[in-house]
């Protein structure tokens, strides 16, 4: 009984610590809602979507689906298959057959000096064509106007580069006591000063990122961050030092990412693919009694590996193989 007492309280306590770190998050950056489909009715902006993707089978059709159903947009859709294995092109092939504007970029070859993913992005911008561009990841689940709202902040806030964290759902008792804890303190802390454009402080989430077609340009493309392990919230510092502006808010009404366990084996270093823990970019978790706050996942470190020239490197301290 007195055990159960005493995690009962420290439950509480932690509880409280998770809400006071989400509040400080949403006060650093703001956290905001979809606009309705009503509003999308007027002159439809023109967005190139690219979505890089390595054995994403699971999620694929339904965050795919997700982006073509946006409404106030114009979209085109370019889908960059990493090398997947698991059938992930099939996917990708057959939707593409479905719906004229996707466009799959199949196993784009690794340029020296870049890591997987910045190279994937890299070619998938090499066929965006569109004024703006945005950035999503295969596993994430976007409202219907979840682009026009984006395109409307984009606009009514004069940026140039914006930012948006997703909901993570967790669903059992453990992923909601541990999840948030472990980064909500890191997430409190990142947000500090993100919006404003005084600060050099920057963040993103890889999850969603929309930023000018020209501006991309003007600071180099992906290939100004084309060996930054943190690619998402690298490419908002090289906006902001660059004299453009930059936005990030919290998002978890906007977009999803619901598969918390595939979530948890990347940050802990046990998917069949990562052998070592590569934290990647942010996303918002929402708790099933409604604590929001955000957690940071992780990527393939095989990913990482291949992109880099040297038989070894260390990622947080941890020597690996890194083969050619």
């Amino acid at each position: 009984m007195q055990t159960l007492f005493l995690l009962s309280a420290l439950v509480a306590v932690l509880s409280v610590g998770i809400f006071v770190l989400f509040e400080i998050a949403v006060a650093r950056t703001g956290k905001i809602q979809p606009v309705s489909e009503s509003q999308t009715g007027g002159p439809r902006s023109k967005v190139s979507i690219v979505i890089p993707a390595r054995n994403e089978k699971e999620d694929i059709e339904e965050a795919l689906r997700s982006v073509l159903g946006q409404k106030g947009v114009e979209l085109h859709v370019i889908v960059v298959n990493d090398h997947s294995t698991d059938g992930t092109d099939a996917i990708l092939k057959r939707l593409a057959e479905e719906d004229s504007r996707i466009t799959v970029v199949e196993n784009t070859p690794l340029q020296a000096g870049w890591l997987g993913k910045p190279n994937a992005m890299n070619h998938g911008v090499a066929l965006a064509q569109h004024e703006l561009i945005l950035f999503t990841d295969a596993d994430v689940i976007h409202c219907p106007t979840s682009f026009a709202t984006g395109v409307t902040i984009l606009q009514k806030e004069c940026l140039d580069f914006l930012s948006c964290t997703p909901r993570m759902v967790c669903e059992s008792f453990w992923e909601n006591v541990f999840i948030p804890l472990s980064l909500f303190p890191h997430t409190a802390h990142s947000a500090r000063d993100v919006n404003n454009p005084k600060s050099p402080e920057a963040w993103a989430a890889g999850a969603f990122m929309l930023i000018k077609a020209d501006v991309l340009q003007v600071i180099g493309g992906i290939e100004s961050v084309k060996s930054a392990i943190l690619d998402d919230s690298e490419l908002a510092r090289v906006v902001k030092r660059s004299g453009h502006h930059a936005g990030y808010h919290l998002a978890p009404d906007l977009m999803h990412v619901s598969d918390v366990q595939e979530q948890q084996s990347r940050i802990l270093g046990t998917d069949e693919e990562c052998d070592c823990p590569y934290v990647y970019s942010p996303v918002d978790v929402t708790t099933c009694n409604g604590t929001s706050g955000a957690i940071l996942p992780g990527t393939y470190c095989r990913r990482v590996r291949r992109g880099l020239d040297e038989r070894r490197t260390t990622i947080r301290g941890r020597s690996v193989s890194a083969p050619r």
